[in-house]
């Protein structure tokens, strides 16, 4: 764990004008900073730590979080509001309002099936990225 003995002059810099610029705000607390720094390095906490702390305004911290969780970089965090697609309960329920928000299916009869495991999972898988009920577009 960095602390913030062996945290360059920079670094502890950025960390004091942080914790003054978001004083009571819950992301920019020591202990969610001291965690993003050890987690992404003392250089990405420079570089990203604002990017991040937009998000989790923008958005929310669950979300933030699964987006990083889905393999995404904390160097992409700026383009989670070009990534994000929602929330849904399952990749099928995220195809379906896809499909239907696209290509307009119009009324079928109730006996016709369609198979939105396979439709995600032949089509829609490869450009989005479906973790923990959240949907990200891969080529953002």
């Amino acid at each position: 764990m960095i602390t913030a003995n062996n945290r360059t002059k920079e670094t502890q810099d950025f960390f004091n004008e942080m914790l003054e610029e978001h004083e009571g705000f819950s992301p920019a607390s020591r202990c969610d900073m001291d965690n993003f720094i050890d987690e992404y390095g003392e250089d990405n906490f420079r570089e990203y730590f604002e990017d991040y702390i937009r998000m989790i305004e923008d958005y929310d911290e669950e979300t933030v979080e699964a987006f990083l969780g889905a393999d995404f970089d904390i160097s992409d965090i700026s383009r989670l509001s070009d990534a994000y697609y929602g929330q849904y309960d399952s990749e099928e329920e995220f195809t379906e309002n896809f499909v239907n928000e696209c290509y307009g299916l119009p009324e079928m009869p109730t006996w016709i099936a369609i198979d939105w495991e396979k439709t995600w999972e032949d089509g829609l898988s490869w450009d989005y990225t479906f973790y923990d009920g959240y949907v990200f577009c891969n080529h953002y």
